[in-house]
């Protein structure tokens, strides 16, 4: 979480993208939900991937994020 200039809480963009989906998710559907550009999106799914936290695939030529379990 992180304050703001009034002292409320805002999720930060790591905690927006997976909150942003229960199971599985299009890249470009995520982009869509948590309202940040694709490249910092995609530098998030880069970094939670590389902590074991999502996976991510091709299929039918889109992205695909997958939490994993």
């Amino acid at each position: 979480m992180l304050l703001v200039a009034g002292g409320e809480e805002t999720m930060s963009p790591r905690e927006l993208v997976l909150a942003a989906f229960e199971e599985v998710v299009f890249l470009q559907d995520l982009v869509a939900r948590v309202g940040l550009p694709l490249p910092v999106v995609w530098e998030i799914v880069l970094s939670l991937e590389k902590e074991g936290k999502v996976t991510y695939f091709s299929w039918r030529g889109k992205t695909v994020i997958m939490k994993r379990r």
